[in-house]
């Protein structure tokens, strides 16, 4: 299983409402893109441990390792405290080393970027776990059909919250209440089949 956990400058360059540093370049739109809780990844660990015994996790993240729940992710693997055998972090300054990570995963835990979305249509995927909103319709092109270079069809399985989200319902901030949030909040339902193609 590869986990993929945005960092970065969601977390380096936006403080409370505010950009903090600006690029010389393209500066994204911050607000909208709050990002899943602890939670999620723990329920796709052992989702994923249920299904299919997992000899390891690979967690895929930036180089500063900025998100809370890296670290939270760390701690618990350093404690023995997570269900999968081995933790092992990728936070290459090389973004072609994690890229090729995450496009020769079998099984993803997605977080929300752009980048997922090209990810999620590797002919290498079986499983992918989406949090909340970018859980995909049932009725979206991309579930009637696999990928037209896959050999078989990947499932999509879908981490929703009960109750408020503010990372994800509201404006990312990046407060200190947030980043509190994603590590006790969220309450991550059970993953539950969103689509699975016809393969």
């Amino acid at each position: 299983m590869v986990m993929h956990v945005r960092s970065g400058d969601l977390f380096t360059a936006w403080r409370n409402g505010n950009r903090t540093f600006t690029h010389a370049g393209y500066n994204s739109q911050m607000s909208g893109r709050g990002q899943p809780p602890l939670g999620f990844y723990l329920r796709a660990m052992a989702h994923r441990q249920e299904e299919s015994a997992l000899a390891s996790t690979v967690l895929v993240t930036s180089p500063d390792r900025a998100s809370p729940v890296v670290r939270a992710l760390e701690l618990l693997s350093a404690t023995n405290a997570l269900r999968v055998p081995r933790l092992r972090i990728s936070a290459s300054a090389s973004f072609a080393t994690d890229l090729q990570l995450l496009l020769c995963a079998r099984s993803l835990v997605l977080a929300t970027s752009t980048l997922s979305e090209l990810i999620a249509d590797s002919p290498n995927l079986r499983d992918a776990y989406r949090f909340g909103r970018s859980c995909p319709p049932p009725t979206e092109k991309r579930c009637a059909r696999p990928p037209p270079s896959a050999t078989a069809a990947t499932r999509e399985w879908c981490v929703t919250r009960e109750g408020v989200y503010s990372p994800v319902d509201g404006s990312w901030d990046n407060t200190d209440a947030q980043q509190l949030e994603m590590l006790l909040g969220g309450n991550a339902t059970w993953p539950t089949k969103a689509c699975h193609a016809p393969g």
